[in-house]
């Protein structure tokens, strides 16, 4: 009786658990070409200051 009162929890946190992992990749993926741009845009002050 016990285990038919929580069938609902696997698929539910399954479901959570694939959408927090794609939320959190999608952030990551974001915070990546941000920090790529930034890099890049120190680079090219560092390159102007030295000229």
């Amino acid at each position: 009786m016990v285990l038919g009162s929580l069938a609902w929890l696997l698929p539910v946190s399954l479901i959570v658990t694939i959408s927090f992992g794609i939320v959190v990749l999608g952030l990551s993926v974001c915070w990546w070409l941000i920090f790529k741009r930034t890099v890049r845009r120190f680079n090219l002050k560092g390159k102007d200051d030295a000229r």
